[in-house]
This record gives C-alpha cells, structure tokens and sequence, in this order.
C-alpha cells in the first residue's frame, strides 16, 4: 500500500563495525516533486564474537545482515521496485563484495549471500563520521541521540545525488590478499621412455602375449644344438613363460631409475623369475607369526553334542536337579538377599527359594526348605561356587546309610562343572581338534587380548562319546584346569615329554611287553585296538 502513494523511493541500507559489536540500519527516501522525507525503518545490531575477529571480518558480517535486513523490509512493505544504495565504511570489505576472486572459506561463504540478495554496482563507500549505524554499533548518550537526528538519516541524502560522498579509498592489499584461498602450483615434468614397439602396436594383450610367445620359440628354436625344436601348436608351458617376461618388461618399465633405490627393500617379495609377490610372501609370513595368531585367532566353538544320560531318562520331578544363585536383591530395610534356583533337567520346572545370607548354612537352609516341598533330589548339578563346595563337603560328613535304613532314602550326588564354565550343566560338545602339546591362549576376565597368558596343553579329559571339554594347561605361573570354550586355540603344536617315559630304541622295546608301549589303543568312539602281536614273533 505504502509504494502506491509516492513517486520516487528508495531503501538505503549502512553498515557499521566495531571491536565490541556491528550494527545495520535500513532508511526509507521518498521523494516527490515538493520535497524529499526519509524515515528509520528497522535497525539491528549483535555483539561480536567472543573468538577474536579482525575489524574487515566485522566490517564484512555487518554487510551481510544488512544485505538480510534490506531483504526483509523489502518484502514487508511492498517495495520490491525500490532503488537499492548499500553504504559501508570499510573499504576491504566492499573490495571483497566487489572483486569476482577466490576467497577463503569465510570470506566467500558470506560474499556469495550479499550478491544473492543485492547487486556490486549498489554498494557504496561512505565515510566513518557520516555513517548512521555508527550511532547503533559504538552506542551514545540520549542526549546526543536527540541532536543527532537519527530518525531521520543524514542530511546530506535530500540533497540531489550528485552532492553524495562518492569517495573510493584504497583497500589495504596486505588485509585483501590474506584472505585470497591459497593454491598450490604443481609441474608435472613427463620424461619420455624408450617403448617396444610392439606394446603400442597391438591393441589387446592377448596378440602382445601371443608375438611374445612366438618370439621366444624363435629364440629357442634358433639356438645352435637345439636337441628339441618345438613346431607343433602353443604349449601352456609357453604361454605361461610369455606372461612372465611381460611382467617384467611391465615392472621394468613403470620402476623408472630414480626408483630402484626404493625398490631394492621389496626384493624379498620376489620370486625366482623375479616378480614382484608382495600379496602372497606376506599372507605366508603373517600366517607363521606367533603374535599375528594371537589377535586374529577365534575361539573355540563347542557345538552341542548328545544329551547326558540325566537329561532324558525317565525319572520324577526335581530327581535330576540344577542349582543356580541369583541376586543380590535389595529389601525394603536394606538388607540384601538372594534368590536359590533349583530346576528340573528332564521337565525343566522351576522352584525358587529365598536366602538372607549367602553362605553354606544359608544355603543348606534353602536346600532343606526345598527338599521339604519337592522331594530329595538324586543328582545334583551345580556351579563351582564356594558355597556349593562348602555343600559338598557338610554332605560328606552325614551318615547317610543310617538315613536310608530309617527314612529308604537316596545318597545324593553331588556333579560340579569344570571352574569357569558356569554355561556347563547338562550340556555336551562335539569333540575339538585339540591334542596334548597344542599351544592356546586363556581367556582372561576384563582384560584385552594382548594380554592373555599363553599356556601349553598338558593333559585333555575327554568325555563318553571322546569329545574334549576339559584341558589341563600349564602357564608361567603353574597348572590350571578350563574347560576348551575359554582357550583359544593357536595351532602350534610342540611334543610332550612325559617324565619317565622313554622312546623304543631296539626290537625289545618294540614288543608289546615292552612298557614304553600301551598295550590297547581307544579310538575316538571308545572302542579299544590291540596291537598285532604275530609282528613281534
């Protein structure tokens, strides 16, 4: 509405910076055949950055929010047809929005918004004490705002245009061209090299390989006292001796001179007809490095083999019994407490049973409590806690017998699982490949690979169907017993001596009599081989 009712209008915009803020003010010029009026239109001002910045930076940030701020009011009062004057008092800034180069990242990024919004030809140099938006960036008194005028702009803008500041300061070239983006000037010098002719000749390898090919049983062919002379069609032989010539006419080519130096510590990647192997000679030696297999090598995986007997015979409720701890748990008068798990391993049911004290006669409590409700368990499976040993040993003291004469009850039997293993517990494995002498890693509780012990296999403990799930190792420090899901197999093998055992010498030791030999051999399906003794006759 407002543009309809004048003749002539135009939007002045000044930008002003200092060290502590920067400020832009946009003015309205209305101008008809009587007079000429100007009005603020909208002012905004921020504080600088608290990271230091240069005054031109400043000074190019004020004219960016001015350049928004003209945008804005353009578009809130219909003025889209006005005639546009960008005022600014700093020179390099304006020299950065007028000059069409290769700023840096900061200074182009926000030239590339003020030509988006506004036009070069409209942006103008004003000085400092002339400036408007000095007032909004550097502050001042009421007093001095009232004389000032600074709702109505500067007088000098109702005089004709020609009577304007139209001063062009020079820039400071030192301030312009740091901001200039840095490039890096690269010469590429090309040294021609001598080319069989016959590699630029053909156009695909496979003719390259084949005149090679015959050039080579030309050579052969051709040489004096040549018993076998070759005539028939292309042997493999042939065309695989070619392709390595090719090879090193290719390497001969691209390794320049300036580069044998560097070359000569990859000769130990060559093979015999002096081919560059580098892939294959190191998967050879990484694949026989010690260190190499400790942080590539995965543990051993025991798939579930056969039930035990325990799981699937047929026998009461709770008859074959597991038992598991849980807790702590936390009441209401801050006391902890612990929750005994005893389940069925042929029905799998459940019964809980609650202790207040986690020991072995807070156990036993639990255990008598739940004997009560469901019946004596025959066999019991149970973790390798210290309690549960503990168990173990008070039931050792009962006298059982004099029980069962009175009450016709069963010995309870008690099975723990191998240390460590807690998984265990009915479970089985199919047998590993893990032998007396192999070299392992023990998996160690919270602590990296690097620095597992390494430990030797000393002894295996293998089960009714020959499957291996427990080892007896020897470390550093001494022997200690795991089950094979926390070793980690190296496979590196080195013989046992077994302390008093002898290797057979003569025909006598040979005998089956003889005791350096076992007299029967157990295959893995438990069967039992005897040795042939019509041999030793």
């Amino acid at each position: 509405g407002l543009g309809l009712l004048i003749a002539r209008d135009s939007l002045h915009t000044f930008c002003d910076a200092c060290k502590s803020s920067y400020a832009a003010v946009v003015f309205l010029q209305c101008e008809d055949e009587r007079r000429v009026s100007m009005q603020l239109l909208q002012a905004k001002s921020r504080v600088a950055p608290l990271k230091e910045t240069t005054i031109p930076r400043l000074g190019l940030l004020t004219c960016c929010i001015g350049a928004c701020l003209l945008a804005f009011v353009k578009r809130g009062i219909a003025l889209e047809d006005a005639k546009e004057y960008f005022w600014t008092d700093s020179s390099t800034a304006l020299h950065w929005i007028k000059k069409e180069e290769h700023w840096g990242a900061f200074i182009g990024n926000r030239v590339k918004e003020i030509h988006n919004i506004t036009k070069v030809t409209d942006c103008r140099h004003i000085p400092g004490q002339e400036n408007p938006a000095d007032l909004s960036s550097r502050g001042c008194e009421a007093s001095r705002l009232t004389q000032m005028k600074w709702w109505e702009g500067p007088s000098w803008l109702r005089l004709p245009e020609e009577n304007w500041p139209s001063a062009e300061p020079a820039a400071s070239e030192e301030e312009v061209n740091r901001e200039r983006r840095r490039g890096d000037v690269t010469s590429l010098l090309s040294e021609g090299q001598g080319q069989m002719w016959y590699l630029t000749y053909f156009s695909k390898c496979t003719k390259i390989l084949r005149m090679i090919l015959w050039m080579l049983r030309f050579a052969n062919n051709a040489c004096r006292g040549c018993p076998n002379r070759i005539v028939e069609e292309l042997l493999v032989d042939e065309v695989v001796a070619a392709e390595k010539v090719l090879v090193r006419m290719v390497q001969k080519e691209v390794f320049s001179s300036n580069e044998v130096s560097d070359m000569k510590s990859l000769q130990v990647f060559e093979d015999k007809e002096g081919i560059l192997r580098g892939r294959r000679t190191l998967c050879n030696v990484l694949s026989k490095c010690i260190r190499c297999k400790t942080h590539e090598q995965q543990g051993i995986q025991v798939a579930p083999g056969t039930l035990p007997e325990d799981r699937v015979r047929d026998a009461p409720v709770f008859e074959v019994t597991g038992v598991d701890l849980a807790g702590p748990l936390f009441l209401k008068e801050r006391k902890k407490c612990w929750i005994i798990m005893f389940t069925c391993a042929v029905y799998r049911a459940v019964h809980l049973e609650l202790v207040t004290f986690l020991s072995t006669k807070g156990f036993l409590v639990g255990f008598r409590r739940f004997i009560a409700r469901m019946g004596r368990p025959k066999v019991i499976y149970s973790d390798n806690g210290t309690n549960f040993m503990g168990a173990d040993n008070l039931f050792k003291t009962i006298d059982w017998a004099a029980i069962e004469a009175d009450a016709s009850v069963w010995r309870i039997q008690w099975k723990f699982n191998p240390p460590t293993a807690a998984w265990w517990g009915g479970k089985g494995g199919r047998h590993q490949d893990i032998q007396v002498g192999d070299s392992v890693l023990i998996e160690g509780e919270g602590t990296g690979r690097a620095f597992w012990p390494m430990a030797k296999v000393m002894e295996v403990f293998p089960g009714r169907d020959g499957c291996v799930r427990v080892v007896r190792l020897t470390t550093g420090l001494g022997e200690v017993t795991h089950p094979v899901q926390r070793v980690y197999h190296l496979e590196v093998r080195t013989p046992v001596v077994v302390p008093g055992a002898k290797e057979p010498q003569t025909l006598e030791d040979m005998k089956p009599n003889s005791p350096v030999l076992r007299k029967t051999v157990t295959t893995r399906s438990g069967r039992q081989v005897k040795l042939p003794y019509r041999f030793f006759d």
